[in-house]
C-alpha cells in the first residue's frame, strides 16, 4: 500500500462510503431471512465488530506505551466501542447505563441508579482524560491540517450517521410509517456492516496519527526582499 494512499485526507471517507456500498450489495444479494440472521443482535457481524474493536484497542494501547499521545485516546474509545458491541453497558442493569430510563423509571432501584451514574462518570473521565493528555499532539495535528484530523472528523460523523440509521425505523414506526421488511433489511444491513467498518476506520486514523510529523509547523518568516524591493530615498 503506497504512502500516498495511506496519507490521503480522504482515506477514511472512502472506507466509510465503501461500507455503505458493501452493505447495499450484501442486502441486495441476500434473502430477508439470511440478512436478518447475519445482522441480528449478537449475530456473526456484531461478533466480528466487537473483535475488531478490541484488536484495534490492543494495538493502540501497545503503541501508546511506546509513543504516548493521541493513540491512547484511540485505545480508550475503541475499548469502549468494543464493550458496547457486546452490550456490556446493559449488563447487570435494568435499562442500561446510557438510557434515561435507567435514572427516571421507578422500577430501577436507587443503588442501581447510583452505580450506573458512577459508571457513566468513569467513562466520561476516561475519554476526556485521554484526549486532554494528548491535547498538545491534537493541537499540532490540527495546526498541520494532518490527514488524521480529517479522518477523525469523518469517523465521528460516521458514528452519528449510523446512530441515526439505527433509530430511524423506530422513529418512523412511532409516527405510523413502518418500513417494509425489504427496506428494513437494507437499513439494518447498512447500520450493522457500517458499525463493523468503524474499527477499520479507527485503524486508518491510528496509522495516520503515527505517520504524522511531530510538533507544530514552523512559522513562515519573510525577509525584506521577499516582500518586494525597498525604494531608496531620492
Amino acid at each position: 500500500m503506497s504512502p500516498r494512499f495511506i496519507d490521503s485526507r480522504w482515506l477514511v471517507l472512502g472506507l466509510a462510503l465503501f461500507s455503505v456500498l458493501a452493505a447495499t450489495v450484501f442486502a441486495a444479494l441476500s434473502t430477508d431471512e439470511a440478512a436478518l440472521h447475519a445482522v441480528r443482535e449478537g449475530g456473526p457481524i456484531e461478533t466480528i465488530s466487537a473483535g475488531l474493536h478490541f484488536g484495534v484497542a490492543a494495538l493502540a494501547l501497545w503503541l501508546w506505551t511506546r509513543r504516548g499521545g493521541m493513540v491512547g485516546a484511540i485505545a480508550v474509545c475503541e475499548l469502549l466501542m468494543g464493550l458496547r458491541e457486546i452490550d456490556a453497558h446493559k449488563a447487570f442493569t435494568t435499562h442500561g447505563v446510557f438510557s434515561t430510563k435507567q435514572y427516571f423509571r421507578p422500577d430501577t432501584p436507587g443503588m442501581e441508579k447510583a452505580f450506573s451514574a458512577i459508571i457513566v462518570l468513569l467513562v466520561i473521565a476516561a475519554v476526556v482524560g485521554s484526549f486532554w493528555g494528548a491535547r498538545r499532539e491534537l493541537k499540532a495535528l490540527i495546526a498541520r491540517r494532518a490527514p488524521a484530523i480529517y479522518g477523525l472528523v469523518t469517523l465521528l460523523v460516521t458514528i452519528v450517521a449510523l446512530k441515526e440509521v439505527d433509530g430511524g425505523p423506530r422513529m418512523l414506526a412511532r409516527i405510523g410509517l413502518p418500513l417494509s421488511e425489504h427496506v428494513y433489511r437494507y437499513s439494518l444491513s447498512i447500520e450493522e456492516i457500517g458499525e463493523m467498518f468503524l474499527p477499520l476506520l479507527a485503524l486508518a486514523v491510528l496509522i495516520q496519527i503515527t505517520r504524522a510529523p511531530s510538533g507544530f509547523p514552523a512559522p513562515i518568516v519573510m525577509d525584506e526582499t521577499s516582500a518586494g524591493e525597498r525604494i531608496a530615498p531620492v
